[in-house]
């Protein structure tokens, strides 16, 4: 008997680009975008396996079902013991030494349960929906239940801020805000009444509504998304014009309002946001947060709030002026010499006295702004439009600031867990990121510098530096443990990477680099395009269009000239870069030792196709830089 015809899966290349595939040989898509169709085929299992597995499976839900009744169950037991539900939030919710969100136990599971948005996802949620009146959350989770009250939508989203929000954003003190919105303590030292900790409480709603999915939002609100974020909208703006933010002296006032832009970026895509920001910044330069030494006495807790604030800002306006291809507002030196304490918000408070006791290893709730701090200073210094400050020039001084922040984000991280605990693991990512990112600027800047002479670096390996960010972004946010703080991917699109990945595609003469990046590169412009359509990153559309147009052309051309599969000489040098974390471009840039920068690699003295990618670089980023007065009309 001949043996069972295989089962055809879908392609790799479909497979990575996340798109249906007819699982033709070669397929569809495959040939509409002159990729090399890598089949996949596994042998036709024979009767009887399949059912066995799916026993197999059966018991391992049943398994899992009953550990997640018994953590609901202690959950349940651990609030109720204390008498008041809210009293134990801080408890159960609070990170202790920096391991944020779930016990490692929790999040060292296999990854189903990050992926139904049930409110037994978030701990404490089936508590406060079953002691909530008419919630319809007593006996069944039907999606056409009554609405929530007012209360209990509330507990929902400050327990989505503590959890989506605040382990990013790290510049609210969490006892303090959970004793204020849960326990009805006063807020710090403001009045039970006071109108500032209420505009406070308005943009912690606002913040925690805009992160959620739609199907989220139903799940756990039961009302849909839009008309939840324009309720706490509403009021948040009313919230805010009540205490004259414009005029305020209250550090709170500007902690909501900078919350509520941040809101605003998610949905809206007009310039509203970014010329607010500047807004922003100035009530934050009225407040003396620019100061290292203010012109009147702060208290210890005042002055490690005051830069956690002051840090999130100068993030915002070097985020901002990435998207909008704009100058930044803020010095570098306005950010170093407010250093900020690595430290939990249960080991200080209102009453703190000097010296704040930090953390003397692993990851604290204040690590990931921190390394923030570090990214934007570094950042600032690799900038070559000489606005606010002059730009570093030299490769070697280049290569250096990123090797210095490779090491500085390596020591904040000595001790953090990310193979059990899931905010550590996404913490690495986001540094990986930075890493990638801060790289590629160091060799290809933003603006074009007449002073600035780029290294010499072979198109393949710079094709994969660019397109690994892409890549790695790609993951990190389709991982089922980024669920939570997904919502941080829609602040930023890397459009720098996939410009220079175009660039580099169109005189890349290795065709395993090519073959291994481009689907990511198809799939990064498709995901570009969808997102920039309408909004801030509308002006960068015309010019990436024809960027893809050439790319596009040069790979038909080497489809065409080289048979699929057919090996470059040396080309498993290339294959091989995946890892960021350890300067991948270390071989061919000058800070090496034994690879001095000499005169004559100047630009003149690149090969051919090198001087031509860099040529095109350049052109594109003096079009988009001219173009950038119009931007501003979005």
């Amino acid at each position: 008997m001949s043996p069972p015809l295989p089962v055809r899966l879908t392609c790799q290349a479909c497979t990575r680009r996340k798109v249906k595939c007819d699982k033709k040989s070669p397929c569809t898509n495959c040939l509409k975008h002159g990729i090399s169709c890598i089949t996949i085929e596994r042998p036709r299992w024979p009767r009887g396996r399949s059912g066995k597995q799916a026993t197999g499976r059966e018991e391992d839900l049943r398994n899992r079902v009953a550990k997640l009744e018994q953590m609901i169950q202690n959950f349940t037991q651990s609030a109720r013991g204390t008498g008041d539900v809210s009293s134990s939030c801080c408890e159960t919710i609070t990170p202790q030494s920096g391991r944020s969100l779930y016990s490692p136990s929790e999040t060292v599971q296999t990854t189903e349960k990050w992926f139904v948005p049930q409110p037994s996802l978030i701990p404490r949620f089936a508590d406060i929906l079953d002691e909530a009146p008419g919630s319809g959350f007593a006996g069944h989770t039907d999606d056409h239940r009554e609405p929530l009250s007012e209360p209990v939508r509330r507990k929902i989203l400050l327990e989505i801020f503590l959890h989506q929000v605040d382990p990013i954003f790290k510049i609210l003190h969490r006892p303090s805000l959970c004793a204020y919105l849960l326990e009805g303590k006063p807020y710090l030292d403001y009045a039970r009444e006071h109108p500032v900790p209420a505009a406070l409480a308005s943009a912690v709603f606002y913040m925690a509504s805009s992160t959620l999915p739609e199907d989220q939002c139903l799940a756990l609100l039961a009302e849909r998304k839009e008309a939840v974020l324009a309720r706490y909208k509403d009021e948040a703006k009313a919230a805010l014009a009540k205490v004259d933010f414009l005029v305020t002296t209250h550090l709170t006032v500007l902690q909501a309002f900078v919350l509520s832009l941040v809101a605003a970026r998610m949905h809206d895509h007009s310039r509203r946001v970014w010329t607010m920001l500047s807004v922003a910044l100035r009530i934050a330069q009225a407040l003396s947060l620019h100061m290292t030494v203010p012109p009147f006495p702060v208290t210890p807790f005042e002055r490690e709030m005051r830069r956690r604030l002051w840090h999130l800002i100068g993030w915002l306006d070097l985020e901002a002026s990435l998207n909008r291809g704009s100058e930044s507002m803020m010095r570098s030196a306005w950010i170093q010499t407010h250093a900020l304490t690595n430290i939990n918000d249960n080991d200080f408070g209102l009453d703190a006295e000097e010296p704040l006791p930090a953390a003397q290893g692993g990851q604290t709730e204040t690590t990931l702004l921190m390394m923030f701090a570090h990214a934007q200073c570094t950042l600032r210094a690799l900038d070559l439009s000489h606005f606010t400050e002059p730009g570093i020039t030299d490769i070697h001084m280049r290569q250096q600031m990123v090797d210095h922040f490779r090491h500085t984000a390596d020591g904040l991280l000595a001790g953090s867990d990310p193979e059990n605990v899931a905010f550590h693991w996404f913490t690495k990512r986001i540094q990986e990121q930075i890493s990638g990112v801060l790289q590629l600027v160091a060799v290809r800047p933003l603006q074009r510098s007449p002073t600035f002479i780029p290294a010499e670096v072979p198109s393949p390996q710079m094709l994969a530096l660019a397109a690994e960010i892409l890549e790695r972004r790609q993951r990190l946010y389709s991982d089922p443990r980024a669920q939570h703080w997904r919502w941080f991917e829609a602040l930023f699109f890397p459009w720098h990477a996939l410009v220079v990945a175009m660039t580099e595609v169109c005189v890349c003469t290795d065709r395993l680099v090519m073959d291994k990046y481009w689907p990511t590169l198809e799939y990064s412009y498709d995901f570009f395009q969808k997102q920039a359509i309408g909004t801030h990153y509308d002006w960068l559309l015309t010019s990436m269009e024809g960027l893809m147009r050439n790319a596009r052309a040069a790979r038909q051309k080497a489809v065409g000239k080289d048979a699929p599969g057919d090996a470059v000489p040396h080309s498993h040098i290339y294959m091989d870069m995946a890892p960021l974390e350890g300067s991948i471009l270390s071989n061919s840039l000058p800070v090496v030792p034994g690879v001095p920068l000499t005169e004559a690699q100047e630009l003149s003295h690149l090969q051919d196709h090198e001087a031509i990618a860099w040529a095109q670089y350049g052109d594109f980023t003096d079009r988009f830089y001219e173009m950038d007065g119009g931007s501003f009309n979005v």
